[in-house]
């Protein structure tokens, strides 16, 4: 009978292997070879065959192997140059085979019409409604609108589908600095940390900071690092003195007063998520308050706005910024109202600046979440709602909109809320007096200005930048020619923006709307920033393989003259917002939140001029390029004991080219130097110069050595 079940069984056995099983060897006992063998079988045991030997091969052997793999190697780079070898297959840790890499085929060129050539697309239409410069202030009986201010189109569509001819671009990550260990992103703000900054531009070390992308400061930081010949920033430190109150201090009624009249006053007026007379009357008892857990919060949290655009010590900051965190608990994250959404939103902006960047985070994310659970992002027509209610809703939401997209793009991080699945209505363009809870319909739209005047034109750039930035840090990033298509589409949006809404304006405009100053300006930097984001990436590649940054020299023939437009945008853009920013404080007294936007801005700005200093020494723009940074140089000094400003000096100094004279004749190698310094090429030190002409910045970044205090 076990004979016949042996038999049986052996019909679709696999075929016998040339070794005996583990378990036969082991006893020493003849193993039919089968799987599993009669044996094991017989007295129920696991049937395991060991690995089979690999016969030893000589050297003409591997030699041929080797040859192959390169074969295979250049075939894929040919037909599938998206592809990162070393993330798909592994990396070689011998890093014995040297591996050719190939220039990327130029791109289609790219040329922008012509009514979008300006570099910051500050040319308005002659004749159009808005193409005038007002003679009088904007809120004047005059009028600025033929009708209610709305933002522009903004094309929805999806992002362009990935083909095969999308370049070997870099991706995000080459940009960004990674932490030492794996718990290197995680962080602690519940004190002062010496280091962080709000406008994550100034993070010397990626330790303990949170996740950076690659549109942030500090990854530009880095680069400029890296051209300046790997010099160190391991002596800039965080040495502002702790502001500490008085003993026994505690905040008088008169000085809370100021505070809350110094928030509608300076920060209301750019980010209007409150209705001022409510608040008052809430303030004042007049009418009755929200839950009271939910009202100490927010009033806690406008205190502190208050006292930071008054300028106020920080410890009067943050006193009720404690105050405020002190009163959230599990039931703020299990309710979901409109007064929560204020405050989650108001207290993420002044934690980033009190350099809590990443609690801001947390806090917004809150604040987003909320915010669609209550269905903000509907405009819901048939809900039977009263005007008012519903035009607050949907003040709420842009102001939350435009946060989360500004954060985001500060830190380099994928903006939250989408811009396709909203369908809310934009805020109407009327004046506070006319349109009240009681009111029973929305009052015609004015002609005038009004609080909610720059909410509809951020809110307008805003709609349109989110596309093009969510595109720009996608992975694979798209081709410079997309990009420059992209570039075109934003431009296209802030050309509807009016002269006095643009850079163009100037302090005689607003006699009776002064905060509009700060507003259309603030709207300038930001599309600024944009676009240097846009354009970064064919900038640094560019920069860091020697080329040409500016259109004013002569590119080969033979380079891709996208990614030589893309420089050039990068650049102007960086120097329009140093000279703008100049402009607007200079001979003027500036409030606190003024000069923490402009020192953001700055910032960035700052370090494009650097970085072409150092790799383009020989450009016809190198005195131009010198100039932005004596500006931005003046600039800081005006600021000269905010703690964030000092820092920047500090780094301006360290990383300035030794000489601001342009010598053609004389060319700068420090950058090759450094290039050429890894042990990489210690047996092929010809290799470094070949590769470094046309090696994508992945390629780039993954061969500069390690520098210590970076």
């Amino acid at each position: 009978m076990k004979d016949e079940d042996n038999n049986s069984g052996s019909e679709h056995d696999p075929p016998p292997t040339r070794i005996s099983c583990v378990e036969c060897r082991r006893l020493k006992r003849k193993c039919d070879r089968l799987q599993p063998c009669n044996q094991c079988k017989r007295y129920s045991k696991t049937c395991v065959f060991p690995e089979p030997e690999v016969p030893r091969r000589g050297k003409k052997y591997i030699a041929e192997m080797r040859d192959r793999m390169a074969r295979l190697e250049s075939l894929l780079a040919e037909h599938a140059p998206h592809l990162n070898l070393d993330e798909a297959a592994g990396s070689d840790p011998d890093g014995d085979r040297k591996r050719k890499s190939r220039p990327s085929s130029p791109g289609d060129i790219y040329r922008p019409p012509p009514s979008l050539r300006s570099p910051t697309g500050l040319k308005h239409t002659p004749g159009s409604a808005h193409s005038h410069h007002p003679a009088v202030s904007p809120a004047s009986s005059q009028g600025l609108f033929d009708h209610a201010p709305q933002p522009a189109a903004v094309n929805l569509r999806p992002p362009p589908s990935l083909t095969a001819n999308v370049p070997n671009g870099p991706t995000p990550d080459a940009y960004e600095r990674q932490p030492r260990h794996a718990s290197g992103y995680e962080w602690c703000e519940r004190h002062a940390n010496k280091g962080h900054d709000g406008t994550a531009s100034l993070s010397v070390e990626p330790d303990n900071q949170g996740y950076l992308g690659f549109a942030s400061g500090a990854s530009l930081l880095r680069i400029l690092q890296i051209t300046a010949g790997g010099v160190s920033l391991a002596s800039v430190d965080d040495d502002a003195p702790v502001s500490v109150p008085p003993r026994d201090w505690i905040p008088t009624h008169p000085q809370v007063v100021e505070c809350i009249d110094a928030y509608f006053q300076h920060y209301h007026t750019q980010y209007p998520i409150l209705h001022e007379a409510t608040f008052r009357a809430q303030f004042a008892e007049v009418i009755p308050k929200p839950d009271p857990s939910q009202w100490e919060l927010l009033l806690n949290i406008v205190i502190a706005l208050g006292a930071f655009c008054a300028g106020m010590p920080m410890y009067f900051v943050d006193y009720f910024l404690e105050r405020a965190d002190a009163v959230i608990n599990v039931s703020h994250l299990e309710t979901g109202s409109l007064v929560l959404v204020q405050a989650f939103t108001l207290l993420s902006n002044i934690s980033q600046k009190r350099n809590k960047s990443n609690s801001g985070s947390i806090y917004l994310g809150i604040a987003v979440r909320m915010a669609i659970g209550l269905g903000l992002h509907r405009e819901l027509p048939l809900w039977n709602i009263k005007p008012f209610e519903r035009e607050v809703r949907r003040r709420v939401w842009w102001v939350l909109f435009i946060f989360d997209a500004g954060a985001s793009i500060t830190f380099g991080r994928p903006i939250l809320l989408p811009y396709g699945e909203a369908d809310v209505k934009m805020v109407h363009n009327v004046q506070d007096r006319d349109f009240t809870p009681s009111s029973h319909q929305v009052p015609p739209a004015t002609r005038e200005t009004t609080v909610y005047s720059s909410l509809i034109y951020q809110a307008s750039l805003v709609l349109s930048g989110n596309r093009c930035y969510t595109r720009v840090i996608s992975t694979p990033p798209p081709a410079s020619k997309d990009v420059l298509e992209l570039d075109a589409e934003l431009r296209h949006s802030y050309s509807g923006v009016p002269a006095w809404m643009s850079a163009a304006a100037t302090v005689q405009m607003f006699s009776d709307t002064p905060w509009l100053y700060f507003s259309a300006h603030k709207l300038f930097w930001r599309y600024c920033n944009l676009r240097i984001i846009m354009a970064r990436r064919a900038f640094l590649e560019r920069a860091l393989k020697r080329l040409p940054l500016s259109t004013r020299g002569s590119p080969p023939g033979n380079e891709p003259q996208a990614d030589y437009i893309l420089s050039d945008v990068c650049l102007s853009c960086a120097t329009d917002t140093i000279d703008d920013i100049h402009r607007f404080f200079q001979d003027r007294v500036a409030n606190t939140l003024e000069k923490w936007y402009g020192l953001h801005f700055l910032f960035q700005a700052s370090f494009v001029p650097l970085i072409a200093l150092h790799t383009d020494p020989g450009s016809p723009d190198h005195t131009a390029w010198s100039e932005s940074i004596r500006l931005a140089t003046v600039t800081l000094r005006q600021f000269a004991g905010d703690p964030l400003a000092d820092r920047c000096m500090r780094i301006l100094d360290i990383l300035a080219p030794p000489s601001q004279e342009a010598d053609a004749n004389n060319e700068v190698s420090s950058l090759f130097e450094f290039f050429q310094t890894n042990p990489m090429w210690a047996d092929t030190p010809e290799l470094a110069g070949e590769l470094m002409p046309f090696a994508d910045f992945s390629t780039l970044m993954a061969f500069f050595p390690p520098t210590q205090g970076l």
